[in-house]
């Protein structure tokens, strides 16, 4: 990998290669989500707890979309801050009234 250094308008800047920008950029999307379950010897992957994680993270994502803090996302939808943080690290799965609520708070959001 190669890395260059650039002086602009008082600002200095690191150029990197596009393919590490793009690593780079999916490691930190990735910081503090829950994680996928893991594949059995053959490969196969629980359903229902992968659906439940995928949950979780798309609502993760969607609110930093939208720049809302969890407190900021509880208060529009109407809920405990205590809950958005479980749904997010996968510890609650959110029954369907609940991902409708916090669906149309990131929606009016702009998320």
């Amino acid at each position: 990998m190669s890395i260059a250094k650039l002086d602009l308008e008082g600002k200095r800047f690191v150029v990197i290669e596009e393919a590490e920008y793009r690593r780079l950029k999916d490691a930190v999307g990735e910081a503090g989500l829950p994680p996928y379950p893991a594949a059995d010897a053959e490969g196969l992957v629980p359903a229902v707890e992968f659906a439940n994680v995928d949950i979780a993270r798309k609502l993760a994502r969607r609110r930093k979309l939208a720049d809302l803090t969890q407190a900021q996302l509880a208060r529009r939808a109407g809920m405990r801050v205590e809950t958005i943080s479980r749904i997010e690290n996968g510890r609650n799965v959110p029954d369907t009234a609940t991902v409708r609520k916090i669906d149309r708070a990131l929606r009016k959001a702009g998320g």
